[in-house]
């Protein structure tokens, strides 16, 4: 038998546990980047703090990439992040892309 300690956000994600105290995981999602466009709408993370302790993994979710790291810029703010594609280190604007993303904080 162990014991520990587990606190849950109201969404029932782990916001800390014990168990792990190196990372914690906060949320998961997708968002879409349409033609056109190089930055996403703002993506809303309950929990999400401006804090360079805060991690925001994006990769590309479509059926011929799923699972390659997309290339671009997070910024992130209190409560939400907006990603921009990137190529060649400039905005990238052409295609309709979805991603997702999970957003975790280390210790």
């Amino acid at each position: 038998m162990s014991y520990g300690l587990e606190i849950r956000a109201t969404s029932g994600n782990i916001a800390f546990t014990t168990d792990d105290n190196l990372m914690t995981y906060y949320n998961q999602g997708s968002f879409t980047i349409t033609s056109g466009s190089s930055t996403s709408s703002s993506v809303s993370v309950s929990g999400l703090v401006n804090d360079p302790l805060f991690h925001v993994y994006v990769v590309e979710n479509s059926s011929s990439t799923y699972g390659n790291q997309a290339v671009g810029v997070v910024t992130k703010s209190n409560g939400s992040f907006t990603f921009q594609r990137q190529a060649g280190g400039s905005a990238y604007t052409t295609g309709t892309m979805p991603y997702v993303y999970t957003v975790i904080k280390t210790a």
